[in-house]
């Protein structure tokens, strides 16, 4: 992830206080969605188009982790 992309998803949880803990909470939610993301498009892409490929499964398993 990039310091840009860090740099967005700390301006969504702008208004906060970032002292309180729950903003701590949200603005690691995002960052940790944002990064499962950018995982399982790389696993997509190595799967080139092939949907029946492992890579897919992979890319299924990362996004999954985020219901956990």
């Amino acid at each position: 992830m990039t310091s840009d992309e860090i740099a967005i998803l700390m301006n969504d949880t702008a208004g906060q206080r970032w002292g309180d803990e729950a903003h701590f909470q949200r603005f690691a939610r995002l960052l940790l969605t944002a990064e499962r993301e950018a995982c399982a498009k790389v696993c997509e892409g190595i799967g080139d188009g092939n949907k029946w490929s492992d890579a897919h499964d992979c890319a299924a398993a990362i996004r999954a982790r985020s219901n956990a």
